[in-house]
């Protein structure tokens, strides 16, 4: 099985050689970069701690990819939360 990073696939030159679906058909990959970006820097001017959890809500969806992406970036932990779970769940 061949390993691949996933970031440095999105900011690479050739970022054109791979594609991404989500339920609404091709996604833009430089959306994703930007949103990466910009998300990222909003995040580290939040002061995080090193690796402090933050959970992601979302369906399987580009947004989710964005969003973990920069997570990531910004130095903290992404938790995927199922959007499905009740709320009574997610307070446990």
């Amino acid at each position: 099985m061949r390993k691949i990073k996933i970031d440095s696939l999105l900011f690479s030159k050739n970022s054109e050689t791979f594609k991404i679906y989500d339920s609404s058909g091709l996604v833009d990959i430089n959306r994703i970069r930007c949103d990466v970006v910009e998300t990222s820097a909003i995040l580290k001017s939040m002061n995080l701690l090193p690796y402090e959890n933050i959970a992601v809500i979302c369906d399987n969806h580009s947004c989710f990819l964005s969003a973990l992406l920069s997570i990531v970036s910004a130095g903290a932990v992404a938790v995927p939360i199922d959007p499905q779970m009740s709320r009574s769940s997610l307070k446990e």
